[in-house]
């Protein structure tokens, strides 16, 4: 994942732990990423086990329905 700061991003994404992190509107800081990535491959492996990790634990589709019925169930 490449990804900018922008609106919620923070909320789920950690630079180098979730992807890469680049400056907004900068061609350059894409450049430099994809440039790292090329040179750095054993590093997705890594990135790539904690985002599913993260997906199967917080954004299973039973996760969410048991969240929505909390609510509702709360109201």
């Amino acid at each position: 994942m490449i990804t900018t700061d922008h609106s919620g991003i923070r909320d789920i994404f950690k630079d180098r732990i979730n992807g890469f992190e680049v400056q907004k509107k900068s061609s350059d800081s894409i450049r430099l990423v994809i440039e790292h990535i090329i040179e750095n491959t054993e590093k997705l492996l890594p990135i790539a086990l904690v985002n599913r990790k993260n997906a199967n634990e917080n954004y299973r589709t039973s996760i969410y329905n048991a969240s929505i019925l909390k609510i509702i169930e709360d109201n």
